[in-house]
């Protein structure tokens, strides 16, 4: 087997010494790992730069070369229609569904849709006041729209749809794991449903923490998708979780590696696009929300239009980033068993450096190191 080492760097260079006698590391599949990345999306969202679908979201998702996104809301014929445009040209969905609706809405997308996803966060922040059927989160209103969600999804007419993975709702409190547990009576989730946000702190350090409780809620031995994580630049310097743009670019990347190394199934980077519209409309650094996407609008007060229209967008530099890492490491085609590769790493303090061993299917490995 061919076994020439292509080195990664994401961080700075390190001296790479053949030597005697040495171990050998099992190597992972790297299509594996670009089929574990997504980004989250909000195509419903037409007051915003989402709204424009064939001259932004659509070309920028194929640019980036992401196969999965998370979405969800409100399925209308605009949005179902632009969703099948997306399973056209091999893009797949994580859906956040209504259990109203849900069958019909999974139907509408079926050839797009391959995972369901229970409420966003109904114990945390702006869904602090989520209630359902008379009741919040404490009182079991998450536990009763995911059993019927549940239903819908199971007692769907459509086959394909009963067949789709169910994740749990995304739960920001330690605590609101066991309450919700306690709630559905029983494990619940073909996956764990995560949000792995660090702040500002290092990408990968809250892993074994958010994966060790989204496991109280589906048992043990399921594993993990986490459907958000990223890093937000709002210009506004005093906030406390912000990072800068050419920090948002390493961060990114070592986060989705970290992400993969722990075994996490999938990982939707928050998010596409910044997010502003007639109710989220400041790009001063005033609100957060605005500042999370892989691509920047730049104005300091946009122009929002009932299209989506907006006034301009620009690439952060962690979308060139992932984009190139993506590109550098696809390899679709049929299934095959990784080999191993014996390998040092030499120079000083070389305890810090994280890694991920890959192998392409024509024998070529791939070592992507970083800090």
């Amino acid at each position: 087997m061919q076994k020439n080492l292509i080195f990664l760097g994401l961080v700075s260079a390190f001296a790479l010494f053949s030597r005697p006698a040495l171990a050998a590391e099992q190597a992972k599949s790297a299509d594996a790992f670009v089929d574990s990345v997504g980004v989250t999306t909000h195509i419903p969202y037409f007051d915003t730069a989402y709204g424009s679908f064939d001259t932004v979201v659509k070309p920028y998702l194929q640019e980036l070369g992401v196969r999965h996104i998370r979405d969800g809301g409100t399925i209308d014929s605009t949005t179902a229609a632009r969703m099948n445009a997306l399973a056209a040209i091999g893009i797949k969905g994580t859906l956040l569904l209504e259990p109203s609706s849900a069958s019909a809405d999974a139907i509408s997308v079926k050839n797009f849709i391959i995972a369901v996803e229970s409420v966003n966060e109904p114990d945390y922040g702006e869904n602090l006041n989520f209630v359902y059927k008379g009741q919040n989160f404490n009182q079991g209103g998450a536990a009763a729209f995911t059993n019927d969600l549940k239903n819908a999804i199971r007692n769907s007419s459509d086959a394909q749809i009963r067949a789709l993975p169910i994740l749990p709702p995304s739960l920001v409190y330690t605590a609101s794991h066991q309450t919700f547990r306690n709630q559905m009576g029983a494990d619940f989730g073909d996956f764990g449903n995560m949000h792995s946000y660090t702040g500002n702190g290092l990408p990968g350090s809250v892993l074994a923490a958010r994966m060790s409780e989204a496991k109280i809620v589906t048992g043990a031995s399921k594993s993990v998708i986490s459907t958000e994580t990223g890093f937000v630049t709002i210009p506004n310097t005093s906030n406390t979780i912000r990072v800068s743009e050419n920090v948002q670019k390493k961060y990114v990347l070592r986060n989705l590696l970290a992400h993969f190394n722990a075994g996490v199934v999938r990982t939707f980077n928050y998010e596409l696009l910044d997010t502003v519209s007639t109710w989220n409309d400041k790009l001063d650094g005033s609100q957060e929300n605005c500042h999370w996407g892989l691509i920047a609008e730049r104005d300091n007060q946009a122009v929002i239009n009932s299209n989506g229209g907006v006034r301009r967008l620009e690439k952060k530099p962690a979308f060139d980033a992932l984009k190139n890492l993506l590109a550098q490491l696809k390899d679709p085609g049929s299934a095959f068993s990784p080999g191993s590769l014996r390998y040092s790493i030499g120079g000083a303090n070389t305890a810090v450096i994280r890694k991920t061993l890959l192998q392409k299917r024509d024998g070529k490995f791939f070592l992507v190191m970083w800090q």
